[in-house]
């Protein structure tokens, strides 16, 4: 067998030390002495290419002398000409003497520098051009050797496949350092909203308990009132004041507050609660049959009257009537209702006998009823007969203290539980159906849920498209826990900084990375000042 010549055996010996090293600097600065040393070079500079806006970028990685020492100033030590040359054509060059060779002599670097021996080298792995090894020797002419530059050329293609699977492990080992901290910045935030949705539910169980002990025959009739937010307890406090009385109350508020529910415990609390409580709708009261749904009629009153018929005031009689959106009633009937309220007597239609009536009167409405009076759409005498006492409820967006209470009643029934994400999204949201909304949007999560924890991608649009903490792509009910990684590290860093009033160490601290790595951050996300 034939002993492999002196130069493999060197190239081996080489190469195998080169695979011990996996820092793509170190790698770079030991591949150019391991060059320098094959060939006998004076001075090697390791230059890496990269492209920036479309063009090629040089920049020196290491500069070393045969001694293995730095080289200062190297950027000054170099021919750019032979390595751009070399870098873009990817073909290495070997100069005798630099100063005098046709190529180079107008190039003013070589005679400012007054190199001779010149011997480059790319560095290319899949077709891409890494970098260069660029070698020199400044006082001998003919230093490098044809058999030099194959040897060179030989070297750089594994050590090109070497240092490029360093830097790719480096990269991904960036990428998963960077992934990690969103990772725990995720978990952190869903700690944070854990552990203030813990302490929600220990105030609003202590509030609970204060107000049934304060209030203990209340507590039936108010099982379907939250009432942890200030407006929600005052407006507690209306209803147990009025609910004594047969004063006629009005109830005003934005659609789904919870306007009969208040209704319904005015009832449960007085004394005509032994008595069924009666509801109509004045939205439902048209046409010429109205009059008959309140106050009765005889038979033969109209076509289609076989016999009598007790209107709602009759069948309220002793108890309480709630006439539900009495903003919507017609003026005509207005006028009726009216005198049964002055007179408390009804007279069915097609019938001239007045029964008596006594019916405590409660009235809803989400319309500006003093508005529709200026207006005359309305009857200002009426107006003053139903407003006797006004209790005006909040939209939810004003009582976002009730909410982590509201969810867990209405979902008391369920087994589903929701991930603190969701509650938080449900927390920024204004809630333009208010109660009422969000118990159609809890029920809607229920079913879609199965009994399976609910994450973000199962709420509604409208909801998840107000708020931040938004959810990308379709909804995906497999995916239930799918983030945007970059929105939830964004509300991360400006949750820190609001908690730090804008002192960018302190939020550094918070969020547990260096002030550096928060400053890139802030940039990459338009958040920089």
């Amino acid at each position: 067998m034939t002993a492999a010549p002196p130069v493999f055996l060197r190239l081996r010996e080489v190469l195998e030390q080169l695979a011990f090293e996996h820092d793509p600097a170190r790698l770079t600065a030991a591949i150019l002495d391991r060059a320098i040393a094959l060939v006998g070079a004076e001075r090697g500079f390791a230059i890496l290419v990269s492209d920036e806006d479309g063009g090629a970028r040089f920049k020196i990685a290491a500069a070393r002398n045969m001694g293995e020492e730095d080289v200062r100033k190297p950027e000054f030590e170099v021919s750019r000409s032979v390595v751009t040359r070399v870098a873009r054509a990817g073909v290495p060059e070997l100069l005798d003497d630099a100063v005098e060779h046709p190529t180079t002599r107008h190039i003013t670097s070589v005679q400012a520098l007054q190199v001779h021996s010149i011997l480059c080298v790319p560095l290319v792995t899949q077709g891409r051009t890494l970098g260069v090894v660029y070698l020199d020797h400044r006082m001998m002419r003919g230093e490098f050797t044809p058999e030099d530059l194959e040897t060179l050329r030989t070297f750089a293609v594994p050590a090109a496949l070497v240092l490029d699977a360093a830097r790719r492990a480096s990269d991904l080992a960036q990428s998963r350092n960077e992934l990690a901290l969103r990772v725990a910045t995720i978990e952190r935030l869903r700690a944070e909203l854990a552990e203030r949705y813990r302490e929600k539910a220990r105030e609003a169980l202590r509030l609970g308990d204060d107000e049934a002990r304060r209030h203990p025959r209340s507590k039936d009739a108010m099982s379907g009132l939250v009432a942890r937010s200030k407006a929600m307890r005052r407006v507690v406090q209306e209803i147990e004041k009025l609910a004594p009385s047969s004063l006629p109350v009005l109830i005003t508020g934005e659609s789904g507050t919870g306007k009969e529910r208040v209704a319904r415990a005015l009832h449960a609390l007085s004394p005509r609660a032994a008595k069924p409580f009666h509801a109509e709708s004045c939205a439902a009261l048209e046409g010429p049959l109205a009059a008959s749904e309140l106050f009765g009629h005889e038979a033969g009153a109209f076509t289609g009257a076989t016999s009598r018929r007790a209107g709602a005031f009759e069948l309220a009689h002793g108890s309480t009537l709630l006439l539900d959106e009495v903003g919507e009633m017609e003026l005509s009937l207005q006028a009726k209702l009216l005198r049964v309220l002055q007179e408390g007597v009804v007279r069915r239609i097609g019938g001239d006998t007045p029964i008596p009536v006594d019916v405590r009167v409660i009235a809803t409405t989400h319309r500006d009823l003093e508005a529709m009076v200026a207006e005359g759409t309305f009857r200002a005498d009426l107006y003053y007969r139903l407003a006797g006492a006004r209790i005006e409820l909040p939209p939810l967006r004003e009582r976002l203290e009730d909410l982590p209470a509201l969810v867990d009643e209405l979902l008391a029934e369920s087994p589903v539980v929701l991930d603190p994400a969701v509650r938080e999204i449900l927390l920024g949201y204004s809630w333009p159906g208010n109660v009422r909304e969000l118990a159609n949007e809890l029920r809607r999560l229920a079913t879609l849920a199965a009994g399976k924890a609910v994450g973000p991608a199962l709420l509604s649009r409208p909801i998840v498209a107000t708020t931040k903490l938004a959810p990308s792509g379709p909804e995906d009910p497999l995916l239930p826990d799918t983030w945007e990684l970059d929105a939830v590290e964004k509300e991360a860093i400006e949750r820190a900084l609001r908690h730090a009033r804008g002192n960018k160490t302190v939020a550094a601290k918070l969020l547990g990375i260096p002030k550096t790595t928060l400053y890139h951050r802030l940039e990459r996300h338009g958040l920089a000042p």
